[in-house]
């Protein structure tokens, strides 16, 4: 997939034309520092001339980062538009060993113990609660919520990493 990439960038040439001009638009449109910007008005050939030379440079700066890092028979590279996409399939992936997922479990369970063992404390320190019924009725509510929040997260953990496993 590589080869394929680099073959169709060598296939356009260099593009130099092409990037001059880009350069020349720009250098023009910014002007100085102490002239400031001057106003030019909106031309869809110039636009499309700087969006060609940027995606030209931006698949340029991809292949040779694509060349330069070698990926193994088990690696794959994955592209995404979104952030939140590429987030998703960085997180998947360190899921893919049990050692992270041990990990994340530990940590959650922690994050969950240390979030309504302090809201119960809260609770009793401020005097928000006085009464002993009252508040082991608040241990019973932090406790039910806490397993509550420790399932999802185990469950959000876990499940990734089983999904993982079947693909």
């Amino acid at each position: 997939m590589i080869a394929l990439e680099i073959s169709s960038l060598e296939s356009r040439g260099d593009e130099k034309a092409l990037i001059e001009v880009a350069q020349s638009i720009h250098k023009d449109e910014t002007g100085n520092i102490f002239e400031g910007v001057t106003p030019s008005t909106f031309s869809q050939q110039k636009q499309m001339l700087l969006t060609s030379a940027q995606t030209y440079m931006q698949k340029k700066a991809w292949v040779q980062a694509l060349s330069k890092n070698k990926i193994s028979s088990t690696e794959v590279i994955a592209v995404s538009n979104s952030f939140g996409t590429a987030t998703m399939l960085s997180v998947r992936d360190t899921f893919k060993n049990p050692w992270y997922a041990i990990l994340y479990t530990v940590f959650v369970l922690a994050a969950c113990f240390h979030a309504f063992n302090g809201l119960w404390t809260f609770m009793i320190s401020w005097g928000l609660i006085f009464k002993r019924a009252a508040q082991k009725s608040m241990v019973t509510l932090c406790i039910t919520l806490m397993v509550l929040i420790a399932f999802l997260g185990l469950a959000a953990v876990w499940g990734t990493y089983w999904m993982n496993l079947r693909y």
